[in-house]
């Protein structure tokens, strides 16, 4: 669901109709008129709109913008039998000749009003002729080409009109609908909406050529239809009075009827007005028709927008899927004449069902008509190196990114490299300590059944306590160690205590520890081994913990402080430890 905005761009006010549309369904909802202000204290147009758009919550809306006939250049063009595609470039070559103000920047576009078997604009091409003229001089031979054109009647000649506005008011009326929050999709002509609509009446007859009437505050519209299609369009200067039947209004507005009557019957030969359709259905407007019937002998109709069966309020032209629809809002200001002037909205109504049934404009300055581009030769050429450059640019793409995929995987392999470095740094010294330790089978040497003799043997650890221990597989292997004792008569029950068949003693240095209370002596012992380890009966170390603790046959000393905490030959074996590491 989108909410359009279509508004008319005039010189003193703004005219503003919003409607829902929804697929095919358009709903009108709210009618608005914003007048330029005449004092200081009058907000200006664009604040005026954007606060009605703040009101009623549109957000960012989709806008329309009609102009004036006298805001827009408008010129009939003719062109012999050409094929449509060249039409566009045509009417630009033509353009430089027929505006009096165009440069290549500005908008142009233009429509096809028909193409007329019959009917032609001999005073701009003197070289098409109407049939007619043909008919009224028997004596003159044809040519070949009107021979072939009168054959294949599609050769008939072109008849379409022209318009382009200044690109200086075409900018102002960007810049105007993007300060007031609106997103511009389409300028069009105002006359041009306003016939579009006229095909949706009751009153509409495609047989019969009609003038549109449209009564401004500054200018008459004046759009002439034949066959439902717009092929001249004036809007002379003449300010409107409140009441439109006034006589004097009436006569000058009759002259400018006639004078656009016949020169639609001089610019086209052979169309001529039948009806007149005076857009508006009040009391005022009923006067008026009488009277421009009477005065030109015309019939005259009226046309309205709001109450036409056709045109608002019921499904159009029998096709179900479009509906319109007005909001019980809108016709309840309608009924209540709130609404200023609303014959006046018919442009905008026009222009809105357009949008709903998708139908492009006749005139749309923002999405002129442009050449269609032919597949040719050329465009195959074009295609082809398109192509080629396109493989070439991805087969670069292609070698720039396996250079970055292969830098990319250089790098995370050095990244784990350097991880595997940091392992292999953090495993060699684990493998050094192994290579030792495999050192000591190499010996034959049990190193550590060795240590769990010792500490079968050591004296309890409120005694002695182990400092350090350094093991040696040299001259059959020896054990020294420094030890920290209770007493000097420790140390001779102690080295006998370590003597045995396959240990051998010897008592090193002995000095006095005055710093220490628990520990008075310090002593350095070594111990030989006289057998080799293989001859020794390994013994399990943790089994001979638990079933067969040491005995001590050191003198006991009542007044030093038992430990209780841990067994001597535990401790021993931690210093042990401490030691290899």
């Amino acid at each position: 669901m989108a909410n359009w905005v279509t508004l008319t761009w005039e010189n003193d006010r703004l005219r503003l109709l919003e409607a829902r549309v929804q697929g095919a369904s358009i709903v009108f909802e709210h009618v608005a008129q914003f007048i330029l202000p005449k004092n200081e204290n009058s907000l200006p147009i664009k604040d005026q709109l954007r606060q009605f758009i703040q009101k009623h919550r549109l957000g960012k809306v989709e806008a329309i913008v009609l102009l004036n006939r006298s805001d827009v250049e408008v010129r009939p063009m003719l062109f012999p039998p050409v094929p449509v595609d060249e039409l566009c470039d045509l009417v630009r070559f033509q353009a430089v000749k027929e505006f009096n103000a165009y440069d290549q920047n500005s908008p142009l576009d233009f429509f096809v009003t028909n193409k007329f078997a019959n009917i032609s604009r001999s005073a701009l091409f003197p070289s098409v002729f109407s049939s007619s003229s043909r008919t009224n001089n028997p004596n003159r031979e044809s040519t070949p080409h009107e021979t072939t054109r009168t054959a294949n009647h599609n050769n008939s000649p072109v008849h379409l009109l022209a318009s382009t506005i200044r690109r200086e008011l075409f900018q102002k009326i960007s810049k105007f609908c993007e300060e007031s929050g609106l997103n511009l999709r389409r300028i069009l002509l105002r006359p041009c909406e306003s016939a579009y609509l006229w095909k949706f009446s009751d009153e509409f007859n495609p047989t019969r050529t009609v003038l549109l009437l449209e009564l401004d505050e500054e200018e008459i519209a004046q759009t002439v239809l034949h066959n439902g299609e717009p092929v001249f369009i004036r809007s002379p200067k003449i300010i409107s009075p409140d009441d439109v039947s006034n006589p004097d209004f009436v006569a000058v507005l009759a002259v400018e009827l006639r004078r656009t009557m016949i020169a639609v019957r001089n610019e086209i030969q052979g169309v001529t007005v039948d009806d007149i359709v005076v857009c508006g259905k009040d009391s005022r407007f009923a006067d008026l028709a009488r009277q421009i019937s009477d005065t030109l002998g015309v019939p005259v109709k009226m046309f309205d927008a709001w109450s036409d069966p056709k045109s608002s309020g019921s499904k159009m032209l029998g096709v179900k899927s479009d509906l319109v629809k007005t909001s019980a809002k809108l016709q309840s200001e309608l009924k209540t004449g709130k609404i200023h002037d609303p014959e006046r909205y018919i442009a905008l109504i026009g222009s809105i069902v357009r949008v709903g049934r998708n139908v492009s404009s006749d005139i749309d300055f923002c999405n002129p008509k442009r050449k269609q581009e032919r597949i040719g030769y050329r465009i195959f050429a074009n295609l082809a190196i398109a192509v080629v450059f396109l493989l070439i640019l991805g087969w670069v793409g292609h070698g720039f990114y396996s250079q970055y995929s292969l830098n990319e995987s250089n790098k995370a392999l050095a990244r784990k490299q350097n991880k595997l470095e940091l392992t292999v740094k953090s495993v060699v010294p684990s493998r050094l300590q192994l290579q030792a330790i495999e050192g000591w089978h190499t010996d034959k040497i049990d190193w550590f059944g060795q240590i769990g003799w010792l500490c079968r043997n050591a004296p309890k650890s409120q005694d002695m306590m182990l400092t350090t221990l350094t093991l040696a597989a040299t001259q059959g292997g020896s054990m020294s160690f420094t030890s920290l004792v209770r007493d000097s008569s420790i140390v001779s029950p102690m080295e006998e205590k370590f003597r045995s068949d396959n240990h051998d003693v010897r008592t090193g240095d002995k000095s006095e520890i005055y710093n220490n209370q628990r520990y008075r002596y310090q002593v350095m012992l070594w111990i030989y081994l006289s057998m080799s380890d293989a001859n020794l009966i390994p013994v399990e170390f943790g089994e001979e913990l638990i079933t067969e603790p040491p005995t001590n046959d050191l003198p006991e000393n009542n007044t030093a402080p038992a430990d209780n905490n841990n067994s001597s030959e535990i401790e021993n074996l931690i210093e042990a430890d401490k030691k290899i590491e």
